[in-house]
């Protein structure tokens, strides 16, 4: 759940994948759940692959802009 796109298509990566999972994993600590959900880990890595996350204010309103702003930095 905490993969980087470019690991979950199994392209070519580097250490930009490692900020993709420490967003993940700020998002897991301020939302009480991970960034990209799915019933199956084969559509948790699609998910990661085609679409954007849940930005974490509409989950958790009490997280600073700049949080905020961080982790959508970090998971884009």
């Amino acid at each position: 759940q905490y993969m980087s796109p470019e690991q979950a298509c199994g392209e070519a990566f580097d250490h930009r994948s490692d900020l993709f999972s420490l967003g993940s994993v700020i998002y897991f600590m301020l939302a009480g759940r991970p960034p990209f959900r799915a019933h199956s880990a084969v559509s948790v890595l699609h998910r990661i692959c085609k679409f954007p996350h849940e930005p974490i204010q509409r989950i958790n309103n009490q997280v600073p802009l700049e949080i905020s702003r961080l982790i959508d930095t970090l998971l884009s």
